[in-house]
């Protein structure tokens, strides 16, 4: 199909392999060549790291320790526990480990980086990082530090142990209220990063954790992150990202894979609350093309049983065209907020 309906559906529909950055096997076993291709899923959900996850299944133990084994000789300021997740479309495998000199409990994210035509996998990952380390803030996971050893990079961050907004999800939709409060909590986070010039533009329920310890919200996954100023990340797209992204990218990321500012993460944040209240996601499709065409042409569904006023917040945070929705984080938390008043005193 002709115009950028086509473009995305055509990007979107290519297999993942030749859009994603590495295999987890791959990732795992430090240059191993042999891997296993996570199949596809329909409808898009996210599904995070928990820290409270068992290892693989009883049969897998020997294999989760041949994966560890070449990580330990390569990070051994670090204990390796759990695999807390990953994925061959993502070309990551996460970690649960403890920092030995400070007997201190952390994630490490790993990226094997197989040669120069992974560059783009590799200036991705160290995008993540600095985004993160450069503007810290309650609602943004902590950076302890960047590692690279041989072939490996690898991020040590934060340990957040409640799983992703994503995996709650999987039990259905939340209350209104319950859905306001995370949606502050991430517009606050957003807020922050738009007051520095930084676009996140891949907000969804897999990326954002919940940290039980202090009933918390926090927002992860800045790979695709605009630097300071608004500079177009040109040499990344979503597109490149796992398929779960595409119910959640706003239009103008689809049809244009340089494009996105705090816009784009109001559309994001509210495509996520959309997914809270109708325990889904906005667009659904049996192929990844079928669900960026969705995005590009289709209204979600009309929700039932929410506030009128959040639904209203809701509709000008997914307006299709950029300048239909609220400008910025801060606008829509001042919304947010607005809403959680309201239902405070009947819900109009």
């Amino acid at each position: 199909a002709p115009g950028p309906d086509g473009r995305a559906a055509r990007r979107a529909a290519a297999p993942a392999a030749a859009r994603a950055p590495g295999d987890l096997d791959e990732v795992a076993r430090a240059g191993s060549e042999s891997g296993r291709t996570a199949a596809p899923r329909s409808l898009p959900t996210m599904r995070g790291a928990r820290a409270s996850d068992p290892p693989s299944a009883a049969g897998d133990d020997a294999a989760l320790d041949d994966e560890r084994r070449p990580l330990r000789e390569v990070l051994p300021g670090y204990r390796l526990e759990t695999r807390l997740g990953g994925g061959s479309r993502g070309g990551v495998a996460v970690y649960r480990a403890t920092q030995r000199s400070l007997d201190r409990p952390v994630a490490i994210k790993v990226l094997l980086a197989k040669g120069e035509g992974d560059q783009r996998a590799v200036a991705r990952f160290l995008r993540e990082a600095r985004a993160i380390a450069r503007l810290p803030h309650p609602g943004i996971v902590t950076i302890h530090d960047v590692l690279r050893r041989g072939p490996l990079r690898a991020i040590v961050m934060e340990l957040v142990g409640g799983g992703s907004l994503a995996d709650r999800l999987e039990a259905g939709p939340l209350p209104a209220d319950e859905a306001l409060e995370i949606g502050l909590a991430v517009a606050r986070a957003l807020a922050h990063l738009h007051a520095h010039g930084v676009a996140h533009r891949a907000v969804t329920p897999g990326n954002v954790l919940h940290a039980p310890e202090v009933d918390a919200y926090k927002l992860t996954g800045f790979a695709f992150a605009t630097a300071p100023g608004g500079e177009r990340a040109g040499d990344t797209t979503v597109l490149e990202g796992p398929s779960e992204h595409l119910a959640f990218a706003p239009p103008e990321l689809l049809a244009d894979e340089g494009g996105g500012d705090a816009r784009s993460d109001v559309y994001g944040l509210g495509a996520t609350l959309w997914a809270c209240l109708a325990g889904r996601a906005p667009f659904a499709g049996p192929t990844a093309s079928h669900v960026a065409a969705a995005v590009l042409r289709d209204d979600p569904p009309p929700l039932v049983g929410v506030p009128p006023a959040l639904r209203r917040v809701l509709g000008r945070c997914l307006a299709k065209a950029p300048g239909g929705r609220l400008p910025d984080g801060a606008a829509l938390l001042h919304e947010l907020a607005a809403c959680r008043a309201a239902l405070g005193e009947g819900g109009r």
